[in-house]
């Protein structure tokens, strides 16, 4: 099976140790996607945890170092370069996925027959209101065309980091800037 999804990892001046950062890279149950951390100015104790990551034969991880300081939007259009999946995901730092997370979006990417553009990640469902018309409303939805059904915009995660968008719509949009 092809590889689907590139979970990008940002790492500027971590609140958390590196290691509990990449967790969530060492816990998936899945070893079926790629991998890109993007680290800011690293320190020793950083590549002392990356050495170690990449010892584990993660195949799958490239490791871009930001030496320049460079904003993470200006970085991201030189790490599309290095993916190789239809889909991305921007994991920052202080989020966490399950150990399911790649198992689960992969079987529900097989088993559609259209390939969507974007499929939002719910996060946090305390933080936002409308969560609960959101949970009575979507499911009924199913895969949906915004041009022909407009509604789930309204009911769209606020965090523009909690979706996975096909790569293709991420170099369209840098490509405009």
């Amino acid at each position: 099976m092809k590889k689907k999804l590139t979970i990008i990892i940002p790492i500027y001046n971590p609140i958390l140790p590196i290691e509990k950062i990449l967790n969530n890279i060492y816990k998936q149950k899945s070893e079926d996607f790629n991998a890109i951390i993007v680290i800011d100015n690293p320190k020793n104790d950083h590549f002392y945890e990356l050495d170690k990551l990449q010892n584990k034969n993660y195949e799958n991880l490239k490791i871009i170092f930001n030496t320049s300081h460079q904003n993470f939007d200006i970085k991201l259009k030189e790490v599309l370069n290095f993916v190789e999946t239809p889909y991305i995901y921007i994991l920052y730092q202080n989020y966490k996925i399950k150990s399911e997370f790649i198992e689960r979006i992969n079987l529900f990417l097989e088993n559609l027959e259209t390939q969507p553009d974007l499929i939002e990640i719910p996060f946090s469902k305390k933080e936002f209101l409308y969560s609960i018309y959101k949970d009575e409303i979507l499911p009924s939805l199913g895969l949906v065309e915004l041009e022909k059904n407009n509604l789930p915009i309204a009911l769209a995660s606020q965090s523009i980091f909690n979706y996975i968008v096909k790569k293709e719509m991420i170099e369209e949009v840098i490509n405009k800037w």
